[in-house]
Order: C-alpha cells, then structure tokens, then sequence
C-alpha cells in the first residue's frame, strides 16, 4: 500500500528561517504515469497552479489534518459488468 494525499486535502510549506515565504496549497489531483506518481496543486494565497513529484510534497510540507492522507492498494481489480474479473 502507499500513502497519496487526498484531492482536496490542504497542505501547509513552512520555511523556518524565513516564515515570509509560507504558503498553503490544495490538493487538485494525483496520477500516476510510468511509475512515476505526481501531485497537482493550487496555491491558496494566489492560486497559482503546480504539478510536482508526490516526493516533493510529502518531503517538503504538511498535511493541515488528519484526513490528508489516503491509503491506495497498488493491486486494483477491475470488474466488467459481467461480473468477470481482469
């Protein structure tokens, strides 16, 4: 399993040594493409948009609450409308 953030989930950047430059962004989407999971934001002060590694986020800033963090099971079984499994 692997921890993405939630879409929707506020996040805060905190600089220690110079809180001038803090920010607060909002989770906008999270995908996944040649194993390679990526995190799209939107900055709450300007709304400015960005796309960064999940790494970067989770590295750099913190969840606001609790209910930030989703678990994903990284074996996702499809059904058809058959019920057949593939």
């Amino acid at each position: 399993m692997t921890a993405h953030p939630r879409i929707g989930s506020i996040w805060a950047v905190r600089f220690p040594d110079d809180p001038r430059d803090d920010y607060d962004l909002r989770v906008t989407g999270v995908f996944t493409r040649d194993n390679v999971t990526y995190v799209e934001t939107e900055r709450l002060d300007n709304g400015s948009l960005s796309r960064r590694l999940l790494e970067h986020l989770v590295g750099f800033a913190e969840p606001v609450s609790d209910e930030a963090l989703h678990h994903v099971d990284s074996t996702v079984t499809r059904k058809s409308h058959k019920g057949t499994t593939y």
